[in-house]
C-alpha cells in the first residue's frame, strides 16, 4: 500500500502535466500527443492500485515512477532543443546588434545589451557599426545607410535632431543618439514581428502534419485497446503491460515538431542573408512550378538608369529636371543626375500636375514642360513629326529607353536612357526555367526595349509584356492565376505592390523592407538577383527535408507499436526510446543544409 501510495504521488504530482495536457485534448476534442501517455500512465496506476487493495499481483510502484521521471526528462530534452531552434531563428540578432555602448551619467562608456536600453538613454555608434536603438542624434554629423529598412541607395547624411532606426548603419563619423525606442518597439523590430509569425503560422503542409497526428494519436488509443484485448489471455499484467508500452512509445511528438521546425529554421537562415519570408506558405509555393513573372528594372537590370544619348536641344535639360526632381522613378532620377553632371542650375518655380503613368508635366519658370514617353506627350496634346518618331525608334533599337521633352507643346530634346542588365540575370532565368518554372518579363518599358532583353535572356516571345502600368502588370497576374497557374511576381516593392499583392507569392527585390512585406511575404534585401535562384532551390529542399522527417515519424512510430505489440519495448525503454526520436528529428532538421548560406551560386 505505501508502494501504491508513492506511485500514484508520482504519477499526480511530476506527471500530471501529461494528465492535464490528454484531459484538456479530450475537451476540445482535440487528439493530442499526451493522450497515449496519459492513457498508459492512468493503466498502470489504475492496474497497480486494484491488485494493492486485492493484495494480489504487481503494484508498478518503481516502474510509475520511474517512468514518470523518464518522460519528463525526454520532454526536458525536447523542450531544449525548441529553445535551441527558436534561438536559430531570432531575426532581431540578425539584423540589428546585440549589444550596445551606453554613455552613463558621468560620461563613461559601458557595453550593455540592447533591449536593456531605457528611453532617454544614450548611445554612442562608431563608423561601421550599425545602430540599434530607434533615436534622434545628439551629437555628430554623418551618414547612414538605411538601405534594408527604406530601400534608399544612396546613403544619408544625417546631424543634431535627425531620426535614426535600428538596423541603419552608421558610415563616416561617430554619433551620440537619444534612446526613443529598442527592440520589438523600433520600426525594425516591427517588421520582424511579422517574420517570427511567420515561424509560427500553421502552412498547409504543417497542418497535414497535425492531422495525420491526431489520427494516428485515435488509431494508437484503439490499438492499445486491441492489444490488451489479443493478449489478455496471456495474463493481465502482461496485457496492460505492452499497451502501456505501445501507448508511450508512439506518441506522435516527433511527427507534430517536424514540420513547423523545418518551417521556422528556413527563416531564420534565409534571414541570416536579408531574405525576410513573411509567410510560411511562401515556402511551399515557391518549392513548386508555375509562372513567374519578373519586372525588368532594378530587378533584372541593375537599376542604375543613365542618359547615355541626347538628341535636340541640350539648353532645355534643367527644365526637365526641374519637374523631375521629387520623383522617385528611376528615369526621373537618370534625368535629374544628367543635369547635375553638367552641373546646370536648376529653376526653383515648378508646378507639378497630377500624376500619370508615362510621364510627368507641369510648369517651370512659366513654361508648359512635358517629359516622358511618345504615347504620354501625345495624351497631353503634344504633336510628335515623323522626325522624331524615326529618332526614337532607334534608340529603341539601340535598346534605350526613349523620353521626350517638350516646351511649349514643342518637341526640343531626346534622350536616350539605358539600364545594363545584372551579370548573373542569364544565368539565373535558365536556372529558374530549368527547375520548371515558366518565366516571363513584364515591365513598364518600351515594348520594343522589353522585347529585346526578354530576347537575350531566353524567354518565350508570348511571355514578355512591354510598356505595362501597374494596372496592367496587375491584370496578367490575375490572369495567369484564373488560368489554373501557380504565379510568382518579382518586382519592385512600391511600384509593383498591386501585383505583388495580387500574386500567389509576391518577392519583393528593391524598396525598404517595411514597404515591401506589407506588400510580397518575401522581400531579398539584397537585390542581387542570386538570391532568388538560391530561395527557389531551398524551398525545394525544406520540403523535401520536411517529407523525408515526416516519413522517418511515421516509420518511427509504425515500427515502435509493432516491438511494443510483441512485447520486446517494455514501458521503460518506450519512456527512453520516445523523447529520442524527437531529438533525432531536430538534430537532423539543423544537420540538413538547407538555405545553407554556403551554397549561394
Amino acid at each position: 500500500l505505501a508502494g501504491t501510495a508513492l506511485a500514484l504521488s508520482a504519477v499526480a504530482g511530476p506527471g500530471r502535466r501529461f494528465l492535464v495536457g490528454a484531459w484538456s485534448a479530450l475537451r476540445a476534442r482535440t487528439p493530442h500527443m499526451d493522450l497515449p501517455i496519459a492513457l498508459g500512465l492512468s493503466i498502470g496506476a489504475v492496474t497497480g492500485t486494484v491488485n494493492a487493495v486485492r493484495g494480489v499481483g504487481e503494484v508498478y510502484f518503481d516502474s510509475l515512477s520511474t517512468l514518470v521521471f523518464l518522460l519528463l526528462i525526454g520532454r526536458w530534452v525536447q523542450h531544449k532543443q525548441q529553445e535551441k531552434a527558436a534561438r536559430a531563428v531570432d531575426l532581431m540578432v540578425r539584423l540589428t546588434p546585440v549589444h550596445a555602448t551606453r554613455i552613463d551619467v558621468g560620461g563613461g562608456q559601458s557595453e550593455v545589451l540592447a533591449d536593456r536600453l531605457q528611453t532617454g538613454d544614450r548611445v554612442l555608434v562608431r563608423p561601421g557599426e550599425s545602430i540599434p536603438v530607434d533615436g534622434n542624434v545628439l551629437e555628430g554629423t554623418s551618414e547612414v545607410d538605411r538601405g534594408l529598412l527604406t530601400g534608399e541607395s544612396e546613403p544619408i547624411a544625417v546631424g543634431p535632431g535627425a531620426e535614426v532606426a535600428a538596423g541603419e548603419v552608421n558610415l563616416t563619423e561617430v554619433l551620440v543618439i537619444s534612446v526613443r525606442a529598442v527592440g520589438a518597439n523600433t520600426r525594425m523590430g516591427r517588421v520582424m514581428q511579422r517574420i517570427d509569425e511567420a515561424a509560427a503560422e500553421r502552412s498547409p503542409i504543417v497542418l497535414l502534419a497535425d492531422r495525420v497526428g491526431g489520427y494516428f494519436v485515435v488509431t494508437v488509443a484503439a490499438l492499445a485497446l486491441a492489444c490488451i484485448g489479443y493478449w489478455w489471455a496471456a495474463g493481465p499484467q502482461i496485457a496492460l503491460s505492452r499497451a502501456s508500452a505501445l501507448l508511450i512509445v508512439a506518441c506522435p511528438c516527433a511527427l507534430a515538431l517536424a514540420t513547423p521546425l523545418a518551417v521556422a529554421v528556413a527563416i531564420g537562415r534565409s534571414a541570416r542573408q536579408q531574405v525576410l519570408i513573411r509567410d510560411g506558405q511562401a515556402l511551399q509555393r515557391l518549392a513548386g512550378a508555375g509562372t513567374m513573372w519578373l519586372d525588368k528594372t532594378g530587378t533584372l537590370t541593375t537599376g542604375r538608369r543613365r542618359v547615355t544619348q541626347s538628341v535636340g536641344d541640350a539648353s532645355v535639360l534643367p527644365l526637365a529636371a526641374a519637374l523631375q526632381q521629387h520623383c522617385r522613378h528611376s528615369v526621373a532620377t537618370a534625368v535629374v543626375q544628367a543635369a547635375q553632371r553638367q552641373h546646370m542650375s536648376l529653376p526653383g518655380d515648378v508646378d507639378i500636375d497630377p500624376a500619370v503613368p508615362g510621364g510627368v508635366s507641369g510648369t517651370v519658370a512659366g513654361q508648359r514642360v512635358v517629359v516622358g514617353n511618345v504615347r504620354f506627350l501625345e495624351q497631353a496634346g503634344v504633336n510628335l513629326d515623323a522626325d522624331w518618331d524615326q529618332r526614337a525608334e532607334e534608340l529603341v533599337d539601340a535598346s534605350c529607353t526613349p523620353v521626350l521633352v517638350a516646351v511649349d507643346g514643342r518637341v526640343r530634346l531626346l534622350l536616350g536612357i539605358s539600364d545594363a542588365l545584372r551579370p548573373e540575370a542569364p544565368a539565373v532565368i535558365d536556372t529558374l526555367q530549368a527547375s520548371g518554372w515558366r518565366v516571363g518579363l513584364l515591365s513598364g518599358d518600351h515594348p520594343q526595349v522589353v522585347a529585346r532583353v526578354g530576347a537575350e535572356l531566353g524567354i518565350d516571345a508570348e511571355r514578355i509584356v512591354g510598356g505595362a502600368d501597374p494596372e496592367t502588370k496587375l491584370a496578367v497576374v490575375r490572369r495567369s492565376r484564373q488560368q489554373g497557374q501557380r504565379v510568382v511576381m518579382v518586382g519592385d516593392g512600391a511600384n509593383d505592390a498591386a501585383a505583388l499583392a495580387a500574386a500567389d507569392v509576391g518577392v519583393a527585390m528593391r524598396g525598404g523592407a517595411e514597404a515591401s512585406l506589407l506588400a510580397a511575404p518575401v522581400y531579398i534585401g539584397t537585390g542581387d538577383l542570386k538570391h532568388l535562384a538560391w530561395l527557389v532551390r531551398n524551398a525545394r529542399r525544406t520540403q523535401s527535408l520536411i517529407y523525408q522527417t515526416f516519413a522517418a515519424s511515421l516509420a518511427y512510430n509504425a515500427l515502435a507499436v509493432v516491438l511494443a505489440w510483441q512485447g520486446t519495448i517494455t514501458p521503460l525503454m518506450a519512456a527512453v526510446l520516445m523523447p529520442l526520436s524527437s531529438v533525432t528529428v531536430v538534430s537532423w532538421t539543423f544537420l540538413h543544409r538547407h538555405f545553407d548560406p554556403g551554397k549561394i551560386p
